[in-house]
């Protein structure tokens, strides 16, 4: 055991170098934009229900955002790719956008129904007008 680790002391190993792509780092107002851009096209998307709970829904994103560390290549990575979805759900008819004609069924869980599967018992009481 001794002879193996004179023999590490002896190697010399190259560093190995972390390469990011675009190595500045977005400020504050870069990364706010990105948090905008998503949060306009989640709530668009109806992502942020129940009501209720949007605005800690929306404080994680945020925090989230914060916490990562973004270059501002990564940044206008995000910008992208979020623009491409925005731009194929558009070209297959729609704009991205939940809408209540466009909705078919309840999106509550049926477990508040009291049922463990199958479609709502009751669209008019889980029709669009109820899902607010």
């Amino acid at each position: 055991m001794l002879a193996y680790e004179w023999g590490r002391q002896g190697t010399e190993l190259p560093a190995s170098v972390l390469e990011l792509a675009g190595k500045d780092l977005a400020d504050r107002a870069e990364v706010q934009s990105l948090g905008d851009h998503y949060e306009e096209r989640l709530e668009a998307a109806g992502f942020f229900f129940p009501a209720t709970k949007a605005p800690a829904m929306k404080t994680n994103l945020r925090n989230m955002w914060g916490r990562l560390g973004l270059t501002r290549a990564e940044v206008q990575t995000f910008h992208g790719m979020l623009r491409q979805i925005a731009f194929a759900l558009k070209r297959q008819g729609g704009d991205g956008a939940a809408t209540d004609e466009g909705r078919s069924r309840c999106r509550k869980p049926l477990i508040l129904h009291g049922r463990k599967s199958g479609s709502c018992p009751d669209s008019a009481l889980c029709g669009p007008a109820a899902m607010g």
